[in-house]
């Protein structure tokens, strides 16, 4: 059994118990050195973070503070789990760690851009724009059937939505909780393209490390995103912006520890992501990059446990963690469509009524995404398989090969 700091950054050079003579020297080097190499499979663990995440993000868009109005006395104890739990901080850190993972040698001498856009972020992008879709039907449908409901959006509101450019325009959204999953396309769309740039460059010199070399230009440039990122959470920022800058230190972050876990990058990255947003979060008064240093740490200590057996509670999360896209696509139709329909039965607004609504809302979402990933997203990855198995690594590149 090895302790939790063994398990974060490898049992092959760190012991149990390091001897107090040890010197100062020796930390230093081992702090600085990588662990093992290896490849890094599909991990239950990670995957139960993952649905804890996305729970605790449907949970915390419940609607429970509004319906409950302002002189209820329980709203403030909903209030406070709103503020205080885990959201879209911990979403990026996640999304960070599996963009390393997608980026990643696949055990061929060639890596295909094309193929992993194909693969990856087409297999994203459809779903989303099937759940934009059905927003703006429901929208459209709402404006028709209810006398002064919000008109319907612009053009380009529409185009921004599609175009993952929600959040550089000021108009209303169609389901808000999409920021984050704009701010994520964009970062995977800047991350691919930078990638591939070095990439080339690296093909062009003929270095027949390309990949690896590739991959640690992106981690050191992460290593300054991350510090850059945690002195943008603690500027405050007012009116509509750009909201990729305040996600940075998070995605970054995400990025280390993987490249960290697999030996890419020296042990002290995950520390140091860890450090810099806990210091963002103490500067900034925010819980938020708390919790995602927890979620840095959780995935670091998950990727280095491998494939230790679960426990049965932890099983029914990582299994929900297969259907947690499309629980955070869909959970926005839910929320506040409960309470309305509360409110024309006449539910009374008391704390029994709120915990149970609450539950409801919960349950409800969790259903809706597991009948959207099986309708939508499983069949578009299915749709996708041929593609990218023809496409993925079997084109040569015009240069030596390696790394």
């Amino acid at each position: 059994m090895h302790t939790p700091l063994e398990i974060i950054l490898g049992p092959d050079q760190l012991t149990a118990r390091r001897p107090r003579r040890t010197r100062p020297a020796e930390w230093v080097q081992w702090a600085f050195g990588r662990a093992a190499p290896h490849a890094l499979t599909r991990i239950g663990w990670i995957d139960a973070i993952r649905a804890a995440v996305c729970l605790c993000i449907v949970a915390g868009h419940n609607g429970v503070p509004a319906w409950l109005g302002e002189t209820s006395g329980v709203r403030p104890a909903f209030e406070a789990f709103n503020k205080f739990r885990p959201g879209t901080e911990c979403f990026m850190a996640v999304s960070g760690f599996f963009l390393g993972y997608m980026l990643r040698p696949r055990g061929t001498p060639t890596f295909s851009v094309r193929g992993f856009l194909h693969s990856r972020v087409i297999r994203l992008a459809v779903p989303y724009w099937v759940a934009v879709t059905l927003a703006y039907l429901v929208w459209l449908a709402a404006a028709w059937a209810v006398e002064g409901y919000r008109p319907p959006p612009d053009a380009v509101r529409v185009a921004a939505d599609y175009l993952f450019l929600s959040d550089l325009v000021d108009s209303p959204w169609a389901v808000y909780s999409f920021w984050s999953l704009t701010t994520l396309f964009q970062a995977y769309f800047l991350w691919t393209g930078l990638f591939w740039l070095v990439r080339q460059g690296l093909l062009a010199a003929g270095d027949p490390h390309y990949h690896r070399r590739t991959t640690a230009v992106l981690t050191a440039l992460a290593v300054g995103l991350v510090g850059w990122g945690g002195w943008v959470l603690t500027v405050p920022h007012h009116g509509a912006r750009w909201m990729l800058p305040e996600s940075a230190a998070y995605l970054a972050a995400g990025w280390l520890v993987y490249q960290a876990v697999v030996g890419e990058a020296g042990r002290w990255v995950v520390p140091f992501a860890a450090g810099v947003l806990v210091a963002a979060g103490v500067m900034s008064g925010s819980p938020r990059p708390g919790f995602a240093t927890a979620v840095v740490v959780g995935l670091a200590v998950a990727a280095r446990a491998g494939a230790a057996s679960l426990p049965r509670p932890a099983r029914w999360l990582a299994m929900l963690g297969t259907y947690s896209f499309s629980v955070y696509l869909t959970h926005g139709f839910v929320g506040h469509k409960v309470y309305r329909l509360a409110d024309q039965l006449g539910c009374p607004a008391t704390a029994g009524t709120a915990v149970a609504l609450f539950a409801l809302t919960v349950a409800v979402s969790v259903g809706l995404g597991v009948a959207f990933y099986h309708l939508v997203e499983k069949r578009v990855f299915a749709g996708l398989r041929p593609a990218t198995s023809a496409s993925s690594g079997t084109r040569s590149d015009p240069a030596p090969r390696g790394g």
